[in-house]
């Protein structure tokens, strides 16, 4: 049996990762279609990419 605590504590140091890989990838990359395609390399099968977009565009 899986243990939930276990699943939510996994899914915040993941999510964590990614807000921190975000973070230093906008102070390193110059330009927005720079910054879309490094989040893009790092996770190459994270669905939303059109959100992504959206996000980094504005």
């Amino acid at each position: 049996m899986v243990n939930k605590n276990d699943d939510a504590k996994r899914a915040i140091a993941e999510t964590r990762q990614y807000l921190d890989d975000a973070d230093d990838l906008m102070q390193t990359e110059q330009t927005v279609v720079d910054f879309f395609n490094a989040r893009i390399e790092r996770y190459p099968n994270h669905l939303g990419r059109t959100v992504l977009w959206a996000g980094a565009s504005i």
